[in-house]
């Protein structure tokens, strides 16, 4: 019951039958037929598979929508929370951070980071579910003192960081400020520090 239950929520928050089965443990059939059985209701295409995509298509948004997401799933992790329900509640507290807390299907307004693709940055980043090498890690920024994602391999410091980055461009990039409108300041405020919270203050 208990993995049926998670099944349902990662379901509920846009996930394919693929990431279900690798989170829950059950069989694709089973998936499918419990929770996938009406027209329509799998999502074509196919799950992410690779980091390429975070390496070499995503643009800042991505990256800052992935640190946010990682930053969570991190945090809950290392409070003792199960990889499952770290990945549920995190993807929630994401959605809910960007203005999206409804739980009914993949992004919408300012939500740019799919169930599927969190999921498959956790995969590879604590090199889990099927991954057997981290290609990414949560860094700490000396600078602004935001934690994000980056590669593995990287020297952690101002050029990779993407808050430092959104503080450079925030002034100045319209989509950027646009993308952080309607965004729960008291949510961010954990994930957020320092010279960001200026930024994402309820005077803004």
């Amino acid at each position: 019951m208990q993995a049926l239950t998670l099944a349902r929520a990662c379901a509920l928050l846009g996930a394919r039958p693929t990431t279900i089965t690798k989170v829950t443990g059950l069989d694709r059939y089973e998936v499918v037929s419990l929770l996938f059985s009406e027209p329509g209701s799998r999502k074509p295409g196919q799950n992410p598979s690779s980091p390429e995509w975070f390496f070499g298509k995503a643009c800042l948004l991505d990256h800052l929508d992935a640190s946010l997401f990682m930053v969570m799933f991190d945090r809950l992790v290392g409070l003792g929370v199960r990889y499952p329900d770290a990945l549920v509640t995190g993807y929630r507290q994401y959605r809910a951070l960007r203005g999206n807390p409804d739980a009914d299907g993949e992004g919408t307004g300012n939500v740019r980071l799919t169930f599927d693709r969190a999921f498959d940055l956790t995969r590879h980043t604590y090199g889990i579910w099927g991954v057997l090498k981290p290609s990414f890690m949560v860094a700490n920024c000396a600078v602004c003192r935001s934690r994000y994602l980056t590669a593995l391999s990287s020297r952690t410091g101002t050029a990779e960081c993407c808050f430092c980055k959104l503080v450079v461009r925030f002034g100045s990039n319209d989509r950027i400020r646009e993308s952080f409108q309607g965004c729960s300041r008291s949510s961010l405020n954990g994930v957020i520090i320092s010279r960001l919270a200026s930024i994402f203050s309820v005077d803004r």
